[in-house]
């Protein structure tokens, strides 16, 4: 088993709800906290152990963190357009409510 497959799994989970219609944000805040300490295991690990930056496993998991970043930050960003155009729509019932 790979050195580091629990982060692999996590970050499978992670992907999964990333994709859900309905993100349960508790969940979410809960893997992305335990990747994060199974992560400065590893950093932890590769200070003691330099040669390890340059273990291929290491280097996916790292371009695989990139790739979960920008999924992140796209979905973050897809999340406050919709939020804005929800707060224009309100807005304009609130103006269309003054004329009943």
């Amino acid at each position: 088993m790979s050195r580091y497959q629990d982060i692999h799994e996590l970050d499978h989970k992670i992907s999964v709800l990333l994709q859900s219609d309905q993100l349960n944000t508790e969940e979410f805040h809960s893997l992305v906290d335990t990747r994060k300490r199974k992560i400065d295991n590893a950093l932890s690990d590769i200070k003691q152990q330099p040669s390890l930056a340059q273990d291929p496993q290491w280097l996916a998991l790292v371009a695989q963190t990139k790739t979960l970043v920008e999924k992140m930050q796209s979905e973050t960003l897809a999340a406050g357009q919709a939020l804005s155009k929800y707060r224009k729509g309100v807005k304009s019932v609130q103006q269309y409510k003054r004329f009943l």
